[in-house]
């Protein structure tokens, strides 16, 4: 729907590329992801969308339904699906079930401090960003957040 009222709104198509891929639907998961690198290609969410979204097509390309992975990519695209629908709560839950099931799950904590961070609970946005980016280092949007959320004075709250 978001994408129909506003075909430039770039998280809906991300998100729209975590559901195709999370349904299995790979190859239309890549096109919608092609579109999404054509649409942020100068723009600072280019690296951040990318690349959670090539990450989710391979996952979604390497499982299927039986794999006992597949519960947590399926939780992934979930969140995203709730947090584009402002549902912060329902996608916390989500991506704390998945770093309740694997504790160096840094993408799902890297996701959890930015719901957080839209909840306003910001000391728990510091402390899963934190862990984020310990868990990967070559995780710049989380560096970033962590600086965005230390500037606003929201890391002491």
């Amino acid at each position: 729907r978001a994408l129909q009222v506003l075909p430039s709104y770039n998280y809906a198509r991300y998100s729209l590329v975590l559901a195709l891929a999370g349904a299995g639907q790979v190859s239309d998961a890549q096109a919608q992801m092609r579109k999404v690198e054509m649409a942020t290609a100068y723009t600072t969410d280019h690296n951040t969308l990318l690349s959670l979204a090539a990450a989710r097509v391979a996952i979604a390309n390497a499982i299927s339904t039986a794999d006992p992975r597949w519960a947590a990519a399926r939780r992934l695209a979930n969140g995203w699906a709730a947090v584009a629908d402002s549902q912060y709560q329902a996608a916390e839950s989500l991506y704390r079930a998945n770093v309740a099931q694997d504790t160096s799950d840094a993408e799902s904590s890297f996701l959890l401090g930015l719901v957080y961070m839209r909840m306003d609970s910001f000391p728990q946005a510091r402390v899963w960003l934190t862990k984020a980016a310990a868990l990967d280092p070559t995780n710049d949007a989380a560096r970033a957040a962590l600086a965005r959320l230390e500037k606003a004075g929201g890391g002491n709250r």
